[in-house]
């Protein structure tokens, strides 16, 4: 709700606007419809994750969190067996660029697996059998990563190795599962990480539009790098910490009105 906006601003200083699209990529944007087109490229994630989240939802809701492990392994192994097949079938574009499977989790859930796994050998302790459920689903995640590079040099024309995002991957996959027993007590580590997102949503294209302009205003390549970069920090940081609480703080508020009627109807008397 904050980002796609600046996204529609940012296009229009620098003249790399949509036209009439414009509107229709905001609606799209800030009402998470899990289909495009977006004022960004990036938020074809927001779609599946919100499905996860949904399903995690429900789960919550109906007194279910001690399955949260096992559904979270069955979703990775299906991803996971999704994946080794796609390889033997020599990796069919029909099925590694499909919308569908990916709102499914069939894409990702590999990920997701990985991801509940970390926190479920931080509360368990590891053990050869939890070991080896992780190196399963790390093989779907690299299996998935492989493809999608496959997939992006066929889109593009260009030569790519998946070595990059590969080794890229392992690292930040090492990094948290590093952080989970360190003790990250000081305020700047929550900054930092509720930073991560807007510059998530507004590095790619918006970026790539101001060092455009810069470089057509003939700054240098490597100077307009560095200054967008500095740029999208400083916004994120402002986004992060004065934008999102008050827009979380109004939409408390508004859900706390919501409510009230309704927990008055559904009140037993006495």
């Amino acid at each position: 709700w904050i980002c796609a906006p600046i996204s529609i601003v940012a296009f229009w200083v620098t003249g790399s606007t949509w036209g009439s699209d414009a509107v229709s990529r905001l609606v799209h944007s800030v009402f998470f419809v899990p289909f495009g087109p977006w004022v960004d490229s990036v938020y074809w994630t927001l779609g599946i994750e919100i499905v996860f989240y949904g399903l995690i939802a429900v789960m919550l809701l109906t007194g279910q969190q001690r399955r949260i492990w096992h559904m979270a392994v069955v979703l990775g192994l299906i991803s996971t067996v999704f994946w080794l097949a796609v390889h033997l079938a020599g990796s069919p574009r029909w099925l590694t660029d499909n919308r569908w499977l990916g709102l499914l989790l069939i894409h990702h859930g590999c990920f997701f697996a990985l991801g509940v796994h970390l926190l479920h050998l931080y509360r368990h302790g590891v053990s050869s059998g939890r070991l080896a459920w992780g190196a399963v689903f790390l093989c779907g995640c690299v299996m998935q990563i492989d493809s999608t590079t496959l997939l992006g040099a066929a889109k593009t024309g260009l030569a790519a190795s998946p070595a990059a995002p590969i080794v890229a991957f392992f690292l930040a996959v090492g990094c948290l599962a590093g952080s989970l027993r360190m003790t990250l007590s000081h305020p700047i580590w929550r900054q930092l990480g509720m930073m991560t997102y807007p510059l998530y949503l507004l590095h790619n294209v918006v970026g790539a539009a101001m060092i455009g302009s810069l470089v057509r205003a003939g700054v240098g390549a490597t100077p307009a790098i560095v200054g967008v970069a500095l740029v999208m920090i400083g916004i994120c940081w402002l986004i992060a910490t004065q934008a999102e609480p008050v827009l979380r703080r109004l939409l408390a508020t508004a859900l706390t009105v919501l409510a009230d009627p309704v927990r008055r109807l559904t009140a037993r008397p006495g």
